[in-house]
């Protein structure tokens, strides 16, 4: 039986500010992804649902889900350990790869969410009102994302349509970044699905728009994501820069955010600022190429 004891355990190396990714070493030298949850938190259908895919059947052979292979509990905390990455290198980002992280998100959305059970977020993506009833009075974080842009999230929220009613929720990755996309020189895996459950699609797509900035990309991702989903309709995808504007207005993050650090929580307002600005500067552009495409 694998224990705990058996592995010299490292911090994974990753500019992420939220990252909990460690490398599990064992005694003859092999290697997992280790993923550290404080029990109350542990998405037992996440794992589930890692266990039972199949990426031969998901992707195409260059985009992978980091496989699960157990996990090891404490009195605090549960060690998911998922297959390593072998050789990991930076990659560039080119329409290339921006067209296979369109597709393999699409086919992830495709799942839907009968034959892949896992849990279903509830979150208030309709409102500001809730965002102060997570941030602690007085706080930095307080001061840096709710006081210092609230006229920046007024404007920004008022200019959406309310669609999140009519959207399809499908399995999610939910945290669909760069920092969670590792490349060995020839595929790309995907790591990380603690925050795994039924979400609204298009916020996941618009997130990751957030991570682009060139225009040709943008379109590259957009074009085979739109392509390839079986799942939303031509008003869901026209509404994918709306729905990622709600949400990073709104109090929804995908874990506590009491139960992270000051420091940390400084990160994620300056981090959602970065984001929300972006999406917004780019919004008409993006509601042109999504018509273009649909056309």
């Amino acid at each position: 039986m694998i224990k705990l004891k058996d592995f010299d355990i490292k911090r994974f190396d990753s500019d992420s500010f939220s990252t909990h990714l460690y490398i599990f070493e064992g005694k003859l030298g092999e290697k997992y992804f280790g993923k550290r949850t404080p029990k109350a938190q542990f998405n037992e259908a996440s794992v589930n649902w890692q266990t039972r895919c199949d990426n031969s059947k998901m992707f195409n052979g260059k985009f992978k889900i980091n496989k699960f292979i157990t996990h090891l509990s404490t009195k605090r905390y549960v060690y998911s350990l998922f297959e390593f990455v072998d050789n990991q290198e930076p990659f560039e980002v080119n329409t290339r790869n921006c067209r296979l992280f369109g597709s393999s998100l699409a086919k992830l959305h495709n799942l839907g969410a009968e034959e892949f059970v896992c849990a279903e977020k509830h979150e208030h993506y309709e409102s500001l009102d809730a965002w102060t009833s997570i941030t602690p009075s007085g706080s930095n974080f307080l001061d840096s994302l709710y006081t210092q842009s609230l006229q920046l999230r007024e404007d920004a929220f008022n200019l959406v349509d309310p669609i999140l009613d009519s959207q399809p929720k499908v399995v999610c990755h939910r945290d669909f970044k760069f920092q969670n996309i590792v490349y060995d020189g020839s595929d790309y895996h995907l790591i990380d699905f603690d925050f795994l459950a039924r979400d609204f699609a298009a916020i996941e797509c618009g997130i990751f728009l957030t991570e682009l900035d060139d225009p040709d990309h943008l379109e590259a991702f957009l074009k085979a994501y739109i392509t390839d989903n079986t799942v939303l309709d031509p008003e869901h995808f026209y509404n994918i820069p709306d729905a990622a504007v709600k949400y990073l207005c709104c109090n929804a993050f995908p874990f506590y955010v009491d139960s992270v650090s000051e420091q940390t929580k400084i990160c994620l307002a300056n981090d959602r600022n970065a984001r929300l600005r972006r999406i917004l500067s780019n919004f008409e552009m993006i509601k042109i190429k999504i018509e273009s495409i649909l056309d």
